[in-house]
C-alpha cells in the first residue's frame, strides 16, 4: 500500500506533514488502546529509533509485548499495521474472533505490535525527507532490540522474528526483509504487487485531511485519514458492528512520505530468501479484480500472479479467505489466523505446507 499514498498525494494536492515531534508522542493514559492491550496480557514498551544512521534525532516507538511467558522456541511475530490504522488492528479492534494477538497466544507464541511512526502513541516526525526506506530501517532497529533483549521487562533474546504485516505494514515488512535479511520468515497480508486502478481511485476519492473530523481537529493540515471505513471492506462478509467499531476506535491518522524505495519493486520482493506467505482477500478490491486479470480466486492465482517476483529461496506461499481488503476484520479472519499458525510450525520445522509450490530448507 506504499506505492498508494503517491497517488493519494496526489490527489490531494497539498502539502502534507507530518507533527513535528516536540507535538507528538504523549504516553498513553489508559484509554480503549491500553484497555485492549491489558485485556491481551501485553506489555506496553517504548523504544528510542532514529530514521536513518547518521541521523541523531531520537523518535519514541509506542510498542506492546504480547503473549505467553515463556516464548514458543525463543520465536516472536513482529506486527506492523497498515495505512490508518495503529496497533488495535491487530487486536481486533477488541473483537476476540478478530484478534491476532489473541489467536497467537493461544498457540503459545509471542507477538509484538507497534504503533508506527506517526500513528497512534509513537512520535510523529517531521516528514522533511521521511522515506519508506526510513520506515523499513525504524523496523530494522526494533528487529535488531528483539534479537538482543532490549525490548520487555524480561529481556528476551528471540532466536527467531518473524516479520507480519498489513497492508502498508506489509511494504515495509516487505522492504525491511529484502534489504536488511534479519528475519526469518515473512507474512505480508493484504498487499499484492499488481493494484486494481479502480479500487485504488475510489479509495483515493474519500482520502480527507484528518482535522477535518472533530476528533481529529487538534491536528495540523497534512494529515489523512478515510471515510468511511466500509471501504476496506466487503461489507457482506463483515459483521457492521465491527466495522461501526472501526469508525469509533479503529480509525487514525497517517501522514504521507516518499515511497523511496518503492517496497513494489520487485528487487526487493526478488532478495528475500527466507519463506514468505502471502494472505489476501478474495473479495478484495485494492488488490484483485478478476475483470482486469488481477485473479484472486485461490490460492493458486496468486500464486501466478506473485511467485516469479520472490526468489525461489522465499518457498512462497499463499491463503486466500472471503473478505475485503482488511482480512482481519471481517467473518473468515480466524482461518488465516489458524493457516498461518500452521505455516509458521512448518517453517520453524523445515517442512513445507500443503500449499506452497516450493521448499522449504530442511
Amino acid at each position: 500500500m506504499i506505492k498508494r499514498l503517491t497517488v493519494i498525494a496526489t490527489v490531494l494536492a497539498v502539502g502534507l506533514q507530518f507533527l513535528p515531534a516536540a507535538q507528538a508522542g504523549a504516553e498513553p493514559t489508559g484509554g480503549t488502546g491500553d484497555t485492549i492491550a491489558a485485556r491481551d496480557g501485553c506489555e506496553r514498551t517504548t523504544s528510542t529509533v532514529r530514521l536513518t544512521a547518521t541521523d541523531a534525532t531520537p523518535y519514541r516507538i509506542a510498542g506492546w509485548m504480547c503473549g505467553p511467558r515463556a516464548p514458543h522456541d525463543g520465536e516472536v511475530q513482529f506486527l506492523l499495521h497498515g495505512f490508518t490504522y495503529n496497533h488495535l488492528y491487530w487486536m481486533g479492534l477488541g473483537v476476540d474472533r478478530l484478534d491476532y494477538v489473541r489467536a497467537a497466544a493461544r498457540q503459545g507464541r509471542t507477538t509484538f505490535v507497534i504503533d508506527q511512526l506517526g500513528a497512534g502513541a509513537s512520535d510523529h516526525p517531521d516528514p522533511t525527507g521521511v522515506t519508506s526506506g526510513d520506515l523499513a530501517y525504524v523496523a530494522h532497529q526494533l528487529v535488531g532490540r528483539l534479537r538482543s533483549g532490549q525490548i520487555g521487562r524480561a529481556h528476551t533474546h528471540f532466536q527467531r522474528v518473524i516479520g507480519v504485516g498489513h497492508s502498508m505494514g506489509a511494504g515495509i515488512a516487505l522492504l525491511e526483509a529484502g534489504t536488511y535479511h534479519d528475519v526469518n520468515a515473512v507474512v505480508l497480508a493484504d498487499e499484492l504487487h499488481a493494484t486494481n486502478a479502480e479500487g485504488v481511485n475510489t479509495l483515493n476519492s474519500h482520502v480527507i485531511p484528518a482535522n477535518t473530523l472533530s476528533r481529529f481537529a487538534s491536528l495540523p493540515d497534512g494529515y489523512l485519514t478515510v471515510e468511511p471505513r466500509s471501504l476496506f471492506y466487503d461489507t457482506g462478509l463483515a459483521d457492521p458492528s465491527v466495522i461501526d467499531l472501526d469508525e469509533q476506535i479503529g480509525i487514525d491518522t497517517t501522514g504521507a512520505f516518499t515511497p523511496t524505495p518503492d517496497p513494489g519493486d520487485p528487487a526487493f520482493s526478488d532478495a528475500i530468501t527466507v519463506p514468505v506467505l502471502i494472505v489476501v482477500g478474495r473479495q478484495d478490491s485494492l488488490d484483485c479484480g478478476e475483470a482486469t486479470g488481477l485473479s484472486c480466486a485461490n490460492a493458486g492465482a496468486v500464486m501466478d500472479r506473485e511467485s516469479s517476483l520472490y526468489s525461489g529461496a522465499s518457498c512462497m506461499d499463499a491463503f486466500v479467505l472471503d473478505s475485503g481488503h482488511d482480512t482481519n476484520l471481517h467473518n473468515a479472519a480466524p482461518q488465516w489466523f489458524a493457516y498461518a499458525g500452521d505455516w509458521v510450525d512448518a517453517v520453524d520445522h523445515g517442512q513445507p505446507s500443503a500449499q506452497t509450490r516450493s521448499c522449504l530448507p530442511g
